[in-house]
């Protein structure tokens, strides 16, 4: 039986969801990190987070733990076949976010890594070549 104190993922992602609009991104990554998964599901929602976080605060260092989960977990994500194509995009998606980070940094010389780059091509190349391909993804 589960302790009538601990709050479920669903509840747990939903409270840092809200501190992301009101604009408590570092309260919300406090609320996430610790936070175990159980499901695909739950993981994908909790990277997502970590990535939208990470971003927005331009934390180099919250955007790789994304990737790194991203890239350690992405077998265990593109088991549900919808995901498989989407695990891709959000690689492509983060190492793009990786590139720009970096030109944040210096503003008018607009410095872009090349190996973030380079991965998010690659991953977005990977999306495309894939067979199942979703409308929605196919607009984006």
């Amino acid at each position: 039986m589960k302790p009538h104190n601990q709050e479920t993922f669903r509840s747990v992602l939903l409270k840092s969801r809200k501190l992301i609009t009101q604009g408590a991104y570092r309260e919300a990554f406090d609320v996430i990190i610790d936070q175990p998964t159980k499901t695909v599901k739950e993981l994908f929602n909790k990277i997502g987070l970590l990535v939208d976080v990470g971003f927005i605060l331009r934390d180099e260092k919250i955007l790789k733990y994304g990737i790194y989960l991203l890239e350690k977990h992405k077998e265990e994500i593109a088991i549900v076949p919808e995901y498989a194509p989407l695990v891709n995009y959000n690689l492509a998606n983060q190492y793009f976010n990786m590139a720009a980070l970096y030109s944040y940094h210096d503003d008018y010389q607009q410095y872009y890594k090349r190996s973030e780059l380079s991965a998010a091509r690659d991953y977005y190349l990977a999306v495309l070549n894939h067979n199942l391909l979703t409308e929605n993804l196919k607009r984006k």
